[in-house]
C-alpha cells in the first residue's frame, strides 16, 4: 500500500509539474519584443516631426514612403507647414509631439501618391492598404464628434478624378460614434458564374458586391462598437487577413463590429471578407500576359488587388481625402503613430503595441540601414550556386533604392534573397548599396570563394583547413565533406 501511495503522489506531482511547464512554454505578452513588432513593419511615421529642409513634408522612417500635408480647397493645392503640436499618450512613441488636422482655415490632408503595383502578381508599392491580404495598419486618433456624419479620417482613391474605386475609415452619425469602414466600387455586370463583380481593365473580374451593388462594404453599416470620437486617444488597428477577412482592434481590444457580418469561419468581423472572382480562379491561368502565365496562389486570386488603385498616383490619405487633385478634408482630429505591417499583428503583439508603442531599429531618421547582409555558404563549389539574403530598412523603393552587384536592383524588395550561380574557380564579392537621396549611401559585402572538383549534387560545409595532411580533395583524398 505504501508503495502504491507513493507512486499515486509521485503522479501527482508529475502532473502539476508538466501543467506548470505547460503555462510556462505558451506564448504570453510579456514574450513579445521590439524587435519581434519590427518584423514586417514595412512604413511608420511618428508625425512628430518634418523633413529637414520642408515645411509640409512629415517623414516615413521606414520607407520613404513621405507624407505631405496639403492646404487648400476642391479647387488647388496650397502648401503651407504641418501643425505639430505638444499631446501624448504612453502608449505613443517617445514624444511629446502629434500631428493637429485642424481642418482650419482649409482642409488639411497628408497624402502619399503611390508608385503602382503589378496586376499580375499584387508586387510593387505597399500603399494602397486596401489592396494588401495579410497585413496590418495601425494608428493612434483624438477627436470630438464630427459636425456632421461621413467625414473622411482615413481614405484611398485612384487618381482617375471619378469617386470608384474608393476605401475609407469616416465618421459615423452623432448616435453612433465608432469609425466606419467603406468600400465601393461599381458593377453593372456579371462575371463567367453569373456573379455580380467588378470588372477588371485587362477583361477580369473580382470582388462581388454587397446591398446596392456597388459595394462591398457598405457605407454607415459597418462601424466600431467602441466610441472613438470623445476627445480621448484611441489606438485603431486594421487587419485584412491572407484570405480576404477584415479585423479590427480599438485599443488593443477585439472589435466585432456593430453590423452582424461575418468572417470566413463564422466569426464576427467588422465588415464582409473580400472575395475574388478572377475567371482564372479555378485554371490559375492567367490570360493577359504573353505568353499566358501559371499563377496560382498566393500570388494570384489570393493577392489580386483593386483595379485602379494599382496605377500609380493612387494615394493614400489620412484627414479626408484627395482625387485628382482635389482635397477634401476629414473632421479636426489629432493623428500620431501610424504604421504598416506586410503581416497580420497577433493579438498579443497589438497588446504591446497599445502598450509600448513602436520603435523600429536603426536608423535615425532618414537612414538608411542595412540590418542584414548574408550568403547561405562562404565557400561553394564551382558551378555552384549560392543564395544572399538582405534586410535593408530606410531605403528609397523605387529603382535605385538597393542595389546588389551581381543581383541588380531589389528596391522593390527590402527584405529578400535571390540565388546566383558562381561558374568561375575564383572568389566573389557581393556588394549591396543602399540610398534615399537624403544621407551618404550604405554599403555592405559578402564574400563567397568557390573551389573546384565540388560534385554537383554535394554542398561544402567545411574544408578542416589544417587538420587533415590533404584539404583539397577531403579527408586523406575520400571525397568532399558535405551534405
Amino acid at each position: 500500500m505504501k508503495a502504491f501511495q507513493l507512486f499515486l503522489c509521485d503522479t501527482r506531482f508529475l502532473v502539476l509539474l508538466l501543467g506548470w511547464l505547460a503555462v510556462q512554454a505558451m506564448p504570453c505578452f510579456g514574450q513579445v519584443t521590439q524587435e519581434q513588432i519590427s518584423n514586417g513593419l514595412v512604413s511608420y511615421y511618428p508625425l512628430d516631426q518634418l523633413v529637414p529642409g520642408t515645411t509640409n513634408i512629415t517623414p516615413d522612417l521606414i520607407s520613404r514612403r513621405d507624407l505631405t500635408m496639403f492646404l487648400g480647397d476642391s479647387a488647388h493645392f496650397m502648401n503651407g507647414p504641418a501643425y505639430i503640436v505638444a499631446d501624448t499618450h504612453p502608449g505613443m512613441r517617445d514624444s511629446s509631439n502629434v500631428m493637429n488636422l485642424t481642418q482650419s482655415p482649409s482642409p488639411t490632408v497628408l497624402v502619399y501618391f503611390g508608385t503602382g503595383q503589378s496586376a499580375l502578381t499584387g508586387q510593387g508599392d505597399f500603399l494602397p492598404f486596401i489592396n494588401q491580404r495579410g497585413a496590418t495598419m495601425n494608428f493612434w486618433m483624438k477627436g470630438a464628434v464630427p459636425p456632421s456624419q461621413d467625414q473622411r479620417v482615413m481614405a484611398e482613391c485612384a487618381q482617375n478624378g471619378s469617386g470608384v474605386p474608393f476605401f475609407s475609415l469616416s465618421s459615423q452619425p452623432a448616435s453612433k460614434t465608432g469609425l466606419g469602414y467603406f468600400l465601393r466600387a461599381v458593377a453593372t455586370t456579371a462575371d463567367s458564374n453569373g456573379v455580380v463583380a467588378f470588372p477588371m481593365f485587362d477583361g477580369t473580374w473580382e470582388l462581388p458586391l454587397a446591398g446596392n451593388g456597388n459595394t462591398i462594404w457598405n457605407q454607415a453599416a459597418s462601424y466600431t462598437t467602441n466610441v472613438i470620437f470623445d476627445n480621448n486617444w484611441h489606438m485603431l488597428t486594421t487587419i485584412i487577413g491572407t484570405n480576404g477577412d477584415l479585423h479590427v482592434f480599438v485599443d488593443g481590444v477585439y472589435d466585432p463590429g456593430a453590423n452582424t457580418t461575418t468572417d470566413h469561419e463564422g466569426n464576427p468581423a467588422m465588415a464582409a471578407a473580400i472575395f475574388v472572382t478572377n475567371v482564372y480562379y479555378t485554371t490559375n491561368i492567367y490570360p493577359y500576359s504573353t505568353p499566358p502565365t501559371n499563377n496560382p496562389p498566393p500570388n494570384g486570386f489570393v493577392r489580386w488587388i483593386i483595379s485602379g488603385l494599382d496605377l500609380p498616383g493612387a494615394a493614400t490619405a489620412f484627414g479626408g481625402f484627395d482625387r485628382n487633385n482635389s482635397i477634401a478634408g476629414g473632421p479636426p482630429v489629432r493623428l500620431s503613430d501610424i504604421g504598416f505591417w506586410n503581416r497580420v499583428l497577433s493579438p498579443d503583439e497589438i497588446e504591446y503595441v497599445m502598450t509600448n508603442g513602436v520603435s523600429p531599429p536603426g536608423p535615425p531618421i532618414h537612414g538608411p540601414a542595412i540590418i542584414s547582409f548574408f550568403a547561405d555558404f562562404k565557400e561553394v563549389g564551382q558551378n555552384h550556386s549560392v543564395t544572399l539574403h538582405w534586410n535593408v530598412i530606410g531605403a528609397n523603393n523605387t529603382p535605385g533604392g538597393i542595389v546588389i552587384s551581381g543581383v541588380g536592383d531589389v528596391s522593390a524588395t527590402p527584405a529578400g534573397s535571390a540565388t546566383v550561380l558562381v561558374a568561375n574557380n575564383s572568389i566573389y564579392t557581393f556588394t549591396l548599396t543602399a540610398h534615399n537621396g537624403f544621407v551618404s549611401d550604405k554599403q555592405a559585402t559578402v564574400t563567397v570563394q568557390t573551389l573546384a572538383g565540388v560534385p554537383s549534387d554535394w554542398n561544402l560545409i567545411q574544408r578542416f583547413d589544417g587538420v587533415f595532411a590533404n584539404t583539397t580533395s577531403g579527408i586523406n583524398g575520400n571525397g568532399w565533406i558535405g551534405y
